[in-house]
């Protein structure tokens, strides 16, 4: 019998998680890389290498030089705010 195939978790997989708190603490906006790598406690330039595997990947998706968002999430306001 095969045993059961697990996906192992990557630093990339950090990444995205702590983008993804972030986002959700900040009103759906994503910190920069400086942000990432503080929390993280790893250099800039991996989490820039990082990042760009998730963009490869179609987890996040380039806007521009420095913006960039999660792919397939939306920021709802909170109850009660109007627009």
């Amino acid at each position: 019998m095969l045993a059961a195939m697990t996906t192992r978790r990557t630093r990339a997989d950090d990444v995205m998680d702590a983008i993804c708190m972030y986002a959700l603490e900040n009103a759906g906006i994503t910190p920069s890389s400086v942000e990432v790598a503080g929390q993280l406690d790893l250099s800039q330039q991996r989490v820039n290498y990082l990042m760009m595997r998730l963009a490869l990947e179609g987890r996040i998706e380039w806007v521009s030089k420095q913006k960039y968002k999660v792919t397939d999430s939306t920021w709802e306001p909170p109850p009660g705010f109007e627009i």
